[in-house]
């Protein structure tokens, strides 16, 4: 019989410590983002209901339009530096180019140390959050078997559309190149009381 170990998270104190006081600074992109509509309303509401720690990966998933295994790529120092980067898109290994100007705007004003690490909770920890966040405004997805962590892809895309943003801007944003994909993005996300 095989044994599979599990891996195991367990961040340092330091590194809790340091993702802090990341935090308000945190807070005040995604407050200048949503007035810019760069992320959704939807999106910003759960941002701002999430725990704190999970604030910061919320904050990036709903900015750059990222999957969970995406947020891996990014560090302190890409954000800072570069108004323009790229991702490997996890599901399509396609090669996706992200605009940075809000985080690396602000992060430059900072003398931020390069180690701090971004994401300091688990996976299952910030998919409970967000769905919490969810509950707590009303906000649900159509499609519940959906992951929590992908529900600000659909946020802004649904929200995208109804703004009247083009189908080809939604499609580059999220990666896509089918329109099939997308359109199971518009329109996914109801304010209607629903349950998750």
């Amino acid at each position: 019989m095989r044994l599979i170990k599990k891996m195991s998270f367990y961040p340092l104190f330091d590194d809790i410590a340091r993702h802090r006081l990341l935090i308000p600074l945190c807070d005040r992109i995604c407050t200048d983002m949503h007035y810019s509509k760069v992320i959704d309303p939807y999106s910003y509401l759960v941002i701002k209901s999430v725990d704190p720690l999970c604030m910061i990966p919320c904050a990036l998933l709903a900015a750059f339009s990222l999957r969970y295994a995406e947020l891996a790529q990014l560090n302190l120092d890409k954000l800072t530096e570069k108004t323009t980067f790229t991702i490997l898109q996890d599901k399509t290994g396609v090669v996706k180019t992200v605009h940075n100007y809000h985080f690396s705007e602000y992060f430059q004003k900072f003398n931020l140390d390069y180690e701090t690490p971004l994401c300091v909770i688990t996976y299952n920890a910030l998919r409970v959050s967000i769905k919490k966040a969810c509950l707590l405004h009303q906000i649900t997805l159509r499609d519940t078997a959906l992951c929590a962590t992908h529900f600000f892809r659909h946020a802004w895309a649904s929200w995208a559309f109804e703004s009247g943003v083009s189908e080809e801007h939604i499609k580059a944003r999220l990666g896509h190149s089918s329109d099939t994909a997308l359109d199971s993005y518009i329109k996914s996300v109801t304010s209607d009381p629903i349950t998750i």
